[in-house]
């Protein structure tokens, strides 16, 4: 694999994962999410491609996350879209699956997240991450605020240390980065 985030390519017969190069951060409303959340574009863009043509695609950036003293390393999943020309083709859920096995098989990351309008979270529990259900603080351009009550936070286990997201007891989860 390559890139800079070591995820790069995946190519299974007339199935690709690329990432686009072109991909630059800024930081972004997320007016989806309540008035005055600032998110982040994510560090790459990865495209599923069918015959050459962006069936799905998603982002992703790499961040830590404060959890009970300790620091996780986390890949985030975010931006996950299909023209809807291609939509119910299962497209999304393996692109999904495939950047989240892949960070994980990295062994560099601890943690694989992302975050969920509520409609969406049973969908991306089906493709294997489980809701974090303690309270969760996201990094902001003024410090850390709680996260919206409209949005999730998912995760796939990896590391043993990533166990203790699912723990009910212990203090908040800290995302060390601006949504994505």
């Amino acid at each position: 694999m390559t890139g800079n985030n070591g995820l790069g390519l995946l190519t299974i017969g007339r199935l690709a994962v690329t990432e686009d190069p072109a991909v630059s951060a800024a930081q972004v409303p997320f007016t989806r999410w309540g008035d005055g959340i600032v998110g982040t574009t994510p560090d790459a863009q990865f495209q599923l491609r069918v015959n050459q043509a962006v069936v799905s695609r998603a982002g992703g950036l790499v961040f830590t996350v404060g959890l009970d003293g300790d620091v996780l390393s986390a890949f985030g999943i975010g931006g996950v879209a299909t023209p809807p020309a291609h939509r119910r083709h299962g497209y999304a859920g393996l692109l999904v699956r495939y950047l989240a096995a892949a960070a994980l098989g990295l062994r560099q990351v601890d943690t694989v997240m992302l975050f969920s309008l509520a409609p969406l979270v049973s969908y991306y529990c089906g493709l294997g991450a489980r809701v974090v259900r303690r309270s969760t603080l996201i990094q902001q351009p003024g410090g850390m605020v709680p996260l919206p009550s409209n949005v999730k936070l998912l995760a796939w286990q990896g590391t043993e240390l990533s166990r203790g997201l699912w723990r009910r007891d212990g203090g908040a989860i800290e995302v060390r980065s601006l949504p994505w």
